[in-house]
């Protein structure tokens, strides 16, 4: 009896997790193929609008795979505030 409902539950928990992994699929946005790597004179001059803002300039960046080893590649430059200590 106890094998049975064991082997139930086994054969419930694979159909989902089955399921989850063929049917689930990540959304995807219209119109949006890849990010874009952003220019080096960009990121300069977006960390020093940051700065001149008084913020913190926060590079945003992806991994790249080369034949010499994964690199970072800049793709956007956020600003935030920086957090007052006291």
């Amino acid at each position: 009896m106890f094998s049975k409902v064991r082997s139930s539950m086994f054969s419930v928990l694979m159909y989902v997790l089955t399921t989850c992994v063929v049917g689930c699929a990540a959304p995807k946005l219209d119109g949006f193929k890849e990010p874009k790597l952003v220019e080096r004179a960009e990121v300069i001059r977006a960390q020093k609008d940051c700065i001149d803002a008084k913020m913190k300039p926060v590079i945003q960046s992806l991994p790249q795979k080369t034949d010499h080893g994964t690199i970072m590649l800049p793709v956007a430059v956020t600003c935030e505030t920086y957090t007052v200590r006291q």
